[in-house]
């Protein structure tokens, strides 16, 4: 009998280390780059005209500006899973953002840095550029260069990948408008490439109304669906509202978020709350995330 509970116990602890080895980047995801302004609106935006967002979501809205922009934004997220005993961890996220408008070719430059108490980073240097087409379209390409350092069974892991996006924005008029996006068109990254279509309409000049759907276009389009809802609400002329919620399938994930910003003619501060839920077959994790940013215009 005791030869059985040594036994037991041996392959209980092998059990449990094998686990502790394997859930890390389980339950510490690092998850998809998102200005604050995104967060709150779970991340949508194709259709939108957006300038400090357009290095990481359509680089086609950088167009219609004739500015310039310096942002900075810092973010921290908690993550409990179930899938060890409640396990968390943290990560935190700092961002700059530098774009210019103000010529005949608008482009901009950011650099993402996102990492968890698990040794566990993502470092990303994105480059845009953006051309009109006309007085209500444009087209714009990024380029992203990203490392990723994760924890695997074994130890650490370091990848590196250079992903291209294509993007592409139509205003039929002062109230609805429409962008279309394609994200790492070579599939550089495994299920990163991926098409959307971007909705905006704006009611009154007070209410805007979001919606992108989009998929996986290389696998199931109907298992690997993404389809993010946003509003946003003028209220006190310069102070901006904003509720969002998502699904997407191809990572298994549903998400909301709310946020407000204030908008002067030179300073936006923005400020986000979101909470994310994955859901694989071993584990079901929650994510709460807090951002702020700062973007200066001239």
């Amino acid at each position: 009998m005791f030869n059985y509970f040594k036994e037991y116990t041996a392959f209980c602890k092998s059990f449990i280390l094998a686990i502790l080895l394997i859930s890390p980047s389980a339950f510490a995801r690092i998850n998809q780059i998102e200005t604050t302004r995104m967060m709150s609106t779970a991340g949508s935006g194709v259709g939108s005209v957006l300038m400090d967002e357009a290095s990481i979501l359509n680089p086609a809205s950088l167009a219609f500006f004739n500015l310039s922009s310096i942002y900075f934004q810092k973010g921290s997220s908690n993550t409990t899973s179930d899938s060890v005993g409640n396990s968390k961890a943290d990560a935190d996220q700092t961002s700059f953002i530098a774009s210019d408008s103000s010529g005949s070719l608008s482009g901009s430059i950011g650099y993402f840095k996102q990492s968890n108490n698990l040794n566990e980073q993502r470092k990303t240097w994105s480059f845009a550029a953006a051309s009109p087409l006309g007085k209500s379209s444009s087209f714009g390409m990024s380029y992203q260069m990203q490392t990723e350092v994760l924890q695997v069974p074994g130890g650490i892991e370091e990848k590196k990948y250079k992903m291209s996006n294509a993007g592409f924005f139509h205003a039929i008029n002062q109230n609805f408008s429409f962008g279309l996006l394609a994200t790492d068109i070579f599939g550089n990254k495994t299920n990163n490439s991926k098409a959307f279509l971007g909705m905006q309409y704006v009611y009154d000049n007070m209410m805007s109304f979001m919606l992108d759907v989009g998929s996986i276009y290389k696998e199931d389009l109907a298992k690997n669906s993404i389809i993010k809802a946003a509003v946003q609400i003028k209220f006190f002329n310069d102070f901006y509202l904003r509720f969002g919620a998502k699904e997407d399938k191809s990572e298994r994930l549903r998400g909301n978020g709310i946020g407000v910003g204030w908008v002067q003619p030179k300073l936006v501060i923005d400020l986000a709350l979101s909470n994310n839920k994955f859901q694989t077959e071993a584990a079901s994790d929650s994510e709460k995330v807090s951002s702020f940013s700062l973007a200066y215009k001239f």
